[in-house]
């Protein structure tokens, strides 16, 4: 590694921890990953260090007549170290703000996604459109009508559903054998099967309950899982909060394929 060459990584990993900062400081994700921020800084810090350690060698060339196997390849190593942890700021930097694999778990959501399915969440300033399916972070304190056994213990769960309502939408509801179909802006609400999406009466009640004048309140919505028969949504928790929608679900990583 050059002097020359020194700087211009330093510089590079200077930019990167500066972009890396200004990402988090403009708060542009409802995501929280501890572990994408702690794994960045320590990877920043490796490779400031590799770089103002070869530069310290640089500026030191009898260091480089001494044997040993270290002092032969310091050069090509610390190049390899830089260039790692460069990849590695990389892949955190695209996890914690831009993109993230994530597994589905529930059924909620068949036929378009299964339990064990391997999807990429997009998430860089996302605002929920209708259609777009969404993962939800649903906790204890915001959500106390979810049913005890959806946490398994834990104090929250992750969701994928899709978004029917928007806020400001206009909801009714019409009885037809013995249960109530909704509709949003006066049009019936179908899962991407054909189906209608019905509701109890009780979940008519809560559904009814999160509205405001029967219109979805601002920076709330409305969500259904494609599999209703088996889905706890809006129709059993209410409208879901925006902050709360942390991403949307763009790709099929496994099975390979696309979602609609």
């Amino acid at each position: 590694m050059t002097l020359k060459k020194a700087y211009i990584t330093i510089t590079i990993t200077i930019l990167m921890m500066m972009v890396f900062i200004i990402f988090y400081a403009l708060d542009v994700t409802n995501m929280n990953l501890t572990w994408a921020y702690s794994g960045f800084a320590v990877t920043s810090i490796i490779a400031i260090g590799a770089v103002v350690f070869s530069i310290q060698q640089v500026k030191h060339e009898r260091d480089i007549k001494k044997t040993g196997f270290f002092h032969t390849h310091k050069y090509e190593i610390l190049d390899w170290i830089t260039f790692i942890c460069f990849s590695i700021m990389t892949i955190f930097t695209l996890y914690a703000f831009f993109i993230l694999p994530s597994d589905v778990s529930q059924n909620s959501m068949v036929p378009t996604l299964s339990p064990s399915d391997r999807i990429l969440v997009y998430h860089f300033n996302y605002e929920a459109e209708r259609n777009d399916i969404v993962v939800i972070h649903i906790t204890r304190e915001d959500y106390p009508l979810v049913r005890e056994e959806s946490f398994d213990g834990k104090n929250s769960v992750y969701y994928v559903k899709r978004v029917h309502g928007l806020p400001g939408d206009d909801v009714s509801f019409e009885f037809t054998e013995g249960y109530f179909r909704i509709l949003i802006n006066n049009e019936i609400v179908f899962t991407p099967q054909g189906e209608q999406v019905l509701l109890t009466p009780t979940q008519r009640n809560i559904v009814e309950g999160s509205l405001s004048m029967s219109k979805i309140k601002e920076g709330e919505y409305l969500v259904f899982g494609d599999n209703q028969s088996v889905s706890e949504d809006s129709r059993s928790i209410g409208t879901i909060k925006e902050k709360d929608i942390i991403g949307k679900a763009i790709f099929r990583l496994w099975p390979p394929g696309g979602l609609r």
